[in-house]
């Protein structure tokens, strides 16, 4: 098995984090992004994740 990793530096304007997730969410807690599959059937997430300068993101 092959394993890659991928690092870099976090620019220090940048403040967005982001939640993708195909389960039910909780209500989004302050400054994070969320999106969950009922949303992902009505809003362009691949223009968004790829348009976006974020801090962390989760997949």
């Amino acid at each position: 098995m092959i394993a890659g990793q991928q690092y870099a530096r976090v620019a220090a304007d940048v403040q967005q984090l982001g939640l993708y997730t195909s389960t039910d969410r909780p209500l989004a807690p302050a400054g994070i992004h969320l999106r969950d599959e009922r949303e992902a059937e009505s809003e362009d997430i691949k223009t968004e994740i790829l348009g976006t300068r974020w801090r962390r993101i989760l997949l």
